[in-house]
């Protein structure tokens, strides 16, 4: 599981890209067939942090690997359903956790 940073904004989006794909190579390596990010920590997120998240869950879909959020409630839930990215990743389907 990938612990998403208190601040998704875009100062600090490229070192999350970073850390964020290297945890997804390292997840395919070890033939796992889930992403999951954890949101509990996210008290700040932008359209830059949206974008990241939108980028994890295509490129789960490409690999192969099922895309799941934890923890997403309250501000996290209220930001991705009001921006859309709720409905693209599947908050409503109960596609993630």
């Amino acid at each position: 599981m990938f612990t998403l940073p208190q601040d998704m904004t875009i100062h600090n989006v490229k070192s999350i890209q970073t850390e964020l794909l290297d945890y997804i190579e390292r997840e395919i390596a070890e033939d796992q067939s889930e992403l999951i990010l954890d949101a509990k920590k996210v008290d700040d997120i932008d359209a830059a942090g949206l974008e990241i998240l939108l980028s994890a869950y295509l490129t789960a879909q490409e690999e192969g690997l099922s895309f799941k959020l934890k923890n997403n409630d309250g501000y996290f839930n209220e930001v991705l359903n009001l921006s859309g990215a709720g409905d693209v990743l599947d908050l409503r389907k109960g596609g993630s956790n």
